[in-house]
């Protein structure tokens, strides 16, 4: 019954996949829905958080989920001011659930290619200019001026962990990101050092050694943990 109806995954390339990927693990990610599934989910903890229903969880329960405990993070939700989110991704598809508590408005978005975070992008800015969702509106950078050379400077490749290799080119006057030779965004510079790309709120800062030299990048999120990457060519 469901199976017809199952999404194909495309590649950031826009190449489809033969089958569908399946997470191995559950917990994280086996769990296949619709976004009017995970919409109907959201409004029961948002119902629970204010002690209105008790369908799902407790309201102790549910409150933990959409306040802070570590950081940014609640109990399974991205905390962002007055708003939660959680975004998805495996091979082929990506997706995103915020929702607005002092407004009682969200979105679930769902896509089943690796670029659908730039199409969620842009209805993500729009309704939050629309609905004057604070803190999530766009926010509008001014690009600093670099010269060829410290451009090139930075090109090169780096480590983030054993599977994870960024490959930084110089191309067509700013630099391209390439994650395990597949390519994933670009930087456009607020300073010398820092960079920030239009996807999010990410933010990549090279980092230099004791001569001088570039010797890592360090990007800076929404995530608890800053991700450091070791130039390593």
């Amino acid at each position: 019954g469901l199976k017809k109806n199952e999404a194909i995954g495309h590649s950031v390339f826009g190449k489809f996949f033969d089958q569908n990927f399946v997470q191995p693990e559950l917990a994280a990610g086996g769990l296949w829905s619709t976004p009017v599934d995970l919409a109907n989910f959201t409004i029961e903890i948002m119902k629970a958080s204010t002690g209105g229903s008790s369908a799902i969880l407790n309201q102790e329960l549910a409150i933990l989920m959409v306040t802070p405990q570590f950081r940014n993070w609640g109990l399974g939700f991205s905390m962002m001011g007055n708003a939660f989110s959680h975004p998805g991704s495996c091979e082929g598809f990506r997706t995103i659930l915020i929702y607005h508590k002092d407004k009682h408005q969200g979105v679930v978005m769902m896509t089943n290619a690796e670029s659908g975070d730039n199409l969620m992008r842009e209805i993500m800015n729009s309704l939050a200019r629309v609905y004057e969702w604070g803190g999530m509106a766009p926010r509008e950078r001014e690009m600093a001026l670099l010269t060829e050379d410290v451009y090139k400077k930075y090109s090169g490749q780096y480590e983030a962990g054993p599977n994870v290799k960024l490959d930084i080119r110089y191309e067509k006057g700013l630099l391209k990101v390439h994650m395990n030779g597949e390519f994933r965004t670009t930087l456009y510079p607020e300073s010398e050092s820092k960079f920030f790309i239009l996807e999010d709120r990410h933010t990549y800062t090279f980092m230099t050694n004791e001569k001088g030299d570039i010797d890592g990048v360090a990007i800076f999120g929404v995530a608890p943990a800053t991700i450091r990457a070791k130039r390593i060519l």
